[in-house]
């Protein structure tokens, strides 16, 4: 199940089958996880945002762009979340099912194996997020690169004052280069 991607976005993780995630605000609300398996959605992860879904429609999603960095944590010994800290200065928790969500919720889970599971979908997803975050923050430093200059009209030739040869405009470096002495003077 993913989400209408954008130009550009490529769907790069998605939660496994029988896993759900439930998104809360700056605050862990442990009611809020055990008893409302309506509040279960689908998370995908795309090069460009972090999205979640319920019944195939985006319910929440937010860019990755406004995420400063994703951080697996744990309530006590049993409750692994995803803690998104945002450039606003707030936090998005976002709680993958576990142990305690499946017996209340009677889905049948099997104790600890469920809780440790939780806990590596955490640590999986913090660190691609922070991947994610990394290879966007570099696309755009290449997307805002300049171009360089062009060339000044040639009413006048330049000349090497090393060697007194013309120089060549290099215009990638939008620099003026000497062939003979192979430097930019």
């Amino acid at each position: 199940m993913e989400p209408k991607l954008r130009e550009g976005e490529v769907a790069v993780k998605t939660l496994g089958e029988g896993w759900h995630a439930v998104c809360h605000g700056n605050k862990f609300q442990w009611s809020k996880t055990m008893y409302r398996s309506k509040l279960y959605r689908n998370s995908v992860l795309t090069n460009q945002r972090l999205v979640l879904l319920k019944d195939s429609e985006i319910d929440y999603e937010v860019s990755l762009e406004n995420i400063v960095k994703a951080v697996p944590k744990k309530v006590l010994w049993h409750q692994p979340y995803l803690k998104l800290e945002l450039k606003d200065g707030n936090t998005v928790i976002v709680v993958f099912e576990s142990v305690v969500q499946r017996i209340v919720g009677g889905i049948g889970g099997s104790g600890l194996g469920d809780t440790l599971e939780a806990e590596r979908i955490a640590k999986e997803w913090a660190a691609e997020i922070n991947l994610q975050i990394k290879s966007l923050k570099q696309r755009q430093i290449l997307e805002a690169k300049p171009t360089p200059p062009p060339p000044p009209p040639m009413t006048t030739i330049v000349k090497c004052p090393t060697c007194g040869q013309p120089l060549t405009f290099i215009q990638q470096y939008g620099r003026w280069y000497c062939y003979k002495c192979q430097k930019y003077p």
